[in-house]
């Protein structure tokens, strides 16, 4: 079975480092972005129009500010294309409404791409904010409290401030 051919629009750092090296494991089908030299240095076909990109390509993964993703992204819906899309996917409310929109009206699969997700050091970061009790919140292993009582505060600071503490270990 062959890959899909995926597109990038953008051509910026993130584009180099996150976007461009993924998805030429699999088969990038070119790149569009606003200045073709940026473009030029992913090693992909180079396209001028982002029409011709979305011709060479089965999905389109964006790596471009969020108010030209909610823009472009529109457009990728409607030409059937399927979206890997980055956070956040828009510049306001409206915007991302608008992408959900078409992209709910195309049909078309879309998904969030969050990169470092599944990096080591965010699960150890995920997996010690899940074991933190939120303040005033009942101990999990403790049978609910009476109206009468109520739960002591959680040592050692603020839930936000241990997770913040913890990202940084």
């Amino acid at each position: 079975m062959e890959p899909v051919a995926v597109g990038l629009v953008g051509a910026g750092p993130w584009a180099e480092m996150a976007h461009a090296p993924m998805l030429a494991r699999g088969r990038l089908a070119g790149v569009w972005a606003r200045r073709p030299e940026s473009a030029a240095r992913l090693g992909a076909p180079v396209f001028e129009r982002i029409e011709e990109l979305f011709d060479a390509c089965e999905a389109v993964a964006f790596s471009v500010p969020p108010a030209v993703q909610a823009e472009l992204g529109v457009l990728a819906a409607r030409a059937g294309k399927a979206l890997l899309l980055e956070k956040p996917l828009a510049d306001s409310l409206d915007n991302a409404q608008r992408l959900a929109d078409a992209v709910a009206e195309a049909g078309v699969a879309s998904q969030m791409v969050l990169t470092m997700r599944y990096a080591p050091q965010t699960r150890a970061f995920l997996a010690r904010c899940g074991e933190i009790q939120a303040f005033g919140a009942t101990p999990r292993t403790s049978p609910a409290p009476s109206s009468a009582t109520t739960p002591s505060p959680p040592r050692g600071g603020s839930s936000a401030a241990r997770c913040s503490t913890s990202a940084r270990t």
